[in-house]
């Protein structure tokens, strides 16, 4: 069972991997839901993956998908190393790390690559939901 700091340690070495839709790869490539997945894994946590989906994924797809492998939390209940689902142009199309202080760790498509930045307002505006990786506490 993983630990909220051994996630956010996970999370953290993909820092400035470059961003690549449906990329997979430490260092060389990764989107938003591949930094999930990559963090999952090299933490031991069993994951299913996949690759089929658009550089904007649907939303209700993701949504289910979260819901089938992650525990949804209770609103109020999230704290660092839990998974949040954002909406991006109306529909829930981005995930990232909740880290300390109030920062997520994410694929940003903006910024080009991994990025840990502070959730402002606008971000915070943009939650749709917060999961647990199996076996987080």
């Amino acid at each position: 069972m993983p630990s909220r700091s051994e996630i956010l340690t996970a999370a953290r070495a993909w820092m400035d991997t470059p961003f690549r839709h449906q990329g997979r790869c430490r260092g060389v490539g990764v989107d938003c839901i591949g930094l999930i997945v990559g963090v999952a894994r090299d933490l031991g946590v069993d994951t299913r993956d996949r690759t089929d989906y658009p550089r904007q994924p649907d939303g209700s797809s993701l949504e289910a998908a979260l819901d089938g492998q992650l525990r949804r939390l209770a609103p109020g209940t999230m704290g660092p190393g839990d998974v949040l689902l954002l909406r991006i142009r109306r529909m829930p199309q981005h995930v990232g790390f909740l880290a300390e202080h109030g920062t997520i760790i994410h694929a940003h498509s903006a910024a080009g690559r991994v990025v840990e930045m502070r959730l402002n307002e606008r971000w915070w505006d943009r939650l749709v939901a917060a999961y647990r990786l199996p076996g987080v506490e």
